[in-house]
C-alpha cells in the first residue's frame, strides 16, 4: 500500500488530487446484486450500510458512479469510507471504472455492483472465475472538481 498526503502521485503514477490517497495492488473483487438502476439508486432499498449518512444525497450524486462495498486492506473504514470514490482497475485487462463506496463487507476486498463487475470484465475471465483481481486508488472527486478548473485557468494564462 502506498499512502500519499496532499496532492501527489497515487498508485499507478497518475496525478491524484486528494488529502489522503490509498492505493492497493492485487485485491480480490467479487460482485453484489445491488442493481441500483432498478432500485432508483435508493441506498435504503438495498440496505446499504452508508444509507444512514448518504441516502438523502441528491439522485445525481447517488447515480454518478457504480456502487461497491469496501472492506479493502487499505483505506478508510466505517462511516469515513461512505461516499468515497475508488478508481478500480482490472489487472488482467486494464479495464477501469470509478465506483462509490456505499456499503461495508468482511471479505477483505471489494464487492462491486454486478454492473461494474461486468463493465471491467472485458475478457469474460471474471465471470468464469467468479472474481477479478484489481488495483484500486481512492479518489477525491470534490478536490478534483476544484483543482481542474484552476489548473485550466493557469495553463491558459
Amino acid at each position: 500500500m502506498r499512502r500519499v498526503f496532499g496532492d501527489g502521485v497515487c498508485g499507478d503514477g497518475r496525478k491524484c488530487f486528494c488529502a489522503k490517497c490509498y492505493y492497493r495492488d492485487f485485491v480480490r473483487a467479487t460482485y453484489h446484486l445491488y442493481n441500483p438502476q432498478d432500485n432508483n439508486w435508493d441506498l435504503r432499498a438495498v440496505s446499504a450500510y452508508c444509507a444512514k449518512w448518504d441516502a438523502d444525497k441528491p439522485l445525481e450524486w447517488r447515480s454518478k458512479y457504480g456502487w461497491t462495498t469496501f472492506c479493502g486492506p487499505a483505506g478508510p473504514t466505517g462511516q469515513e469510507a461512505c461516499g468515497k470514490c475508488l478508481l478500480v482497475t482490472n489487472t488482467a485487462t486494464g479495464a477501469q471504472a470509478t465506483v462509490r463506496i456505499v456499503d461495508q463487507c468482511s471479505n477483505g476486498g471489494l464487492d462491486l455492483d454486478v454492473n461494474v463487475f461486468n463493465q471491467i470484465d472485458t475478457d469474460g475471465s471474471g465471470y468464469q472465475q467468479g472474481h477479478h483481481t484489481v488495483n484500486y486508488t481512492t479518489l477525491s472527486t470534490v478536490r478534483t472538481k476544484l483543482i481542474k478548473p484552476l489548473l485550466a485557468s493557469i495553463m491558459n494564462w
